[in-house]
């Protein structure tokens, strides 16, 4: 990338900021530092992260948008380059239970890390299945063979009882449906709710599994 400091070369004027850090994913107000030329129609400028758990820095990328009253050039904030991709780490009753949903979970999102977003929603809901599906087969055994050919709905109705673990697995659901299907049906809602309901699905199911497991041990 070539790039010149641009104060070296015109004045600009620049509109907006990011607002979360690519690397620590928190709300930040950025520390801005020098901006410099590129060979495209745009400017790069170096930032930092406020948050002093973190501090690191980054590059913002801002698209041309004209001239102001002054003749200056005028740019306004397009994104950041992307930080390192973080795996999220599961409890490990979860991995217990389905190490598959922990590895197709991470995979969709680092496809979201990318901005691969239409990727990444249908790998949410893959990641769903195997979780709900494996969870199903831990509750009953017996039934493997058959649960494996149900669909999820179905195996959510007859196979799990928990009354928290149901409700959020149905409406996991159908968000994950939607980033299968042609139309949407929950157009108000988006891959971070249905993220929020795994995790809710995740919790209960762990919550389930150390009740027990401390039950058990501690008769």
């Amino acid at each position: 990338m070539h790039l010149r400091k641009l104060h070296e070369v015109r004045t600009i004027e620049v509109s907006g900021n990011p607002n979360i850090c690519p690397y620590c994913k928190n709300n930040m107000v950025p520390i801005r530092g020098e901006f410099y030329d590129t060979k495209k129609s745009g400017v790069v400028g170096v930032s930092q992260c406020s948050n002093l758990s973190c501090l690191e820095p980054f590059l913002s990328f801002y698209e041309y948008v004209g001239l102001n009253s002054s003749r200056n050039s005028m740019y306004k904030f397009k994104g950041t380059m992307q930080g390192d991709f973080k795996k999220h780490e599961f409890h490990e009753e979860i991995d217990k239970i389905s190490p598959t949903f922990t590895i197709i979970f991470n995979q969709a999102l680092q496809a979201e890390h990318h901005e691969l977003s239409e990727i990444a929603g249908v790998g949410f809901r893959k990641s769903l299945e195997f979780l709900l599906k494996d969870f199903c087969i831990h509750l009953s055994p017996q039934d493997s063979d058959k649960i494996k050919d149900l669909s999820l709905a179905n195996c959510i109705k007859g196979y799990i009882q928990n009354p928290n673990i149901k409700s959020s697995a149905e409406r996991a659901t159908w968000l994950g449906n939607d980033e299968t299907h042609y139309t949407r049906k929950w157009e108000d809602k988006e891959i971070l709710h249905l993220k929020e309901l795994i995790f809710i699905c995740v919790y209960w199911i762990i919550t389930e599994q150390l009740t027990k497991k401390y039950i058990e041990e501690m008769p």
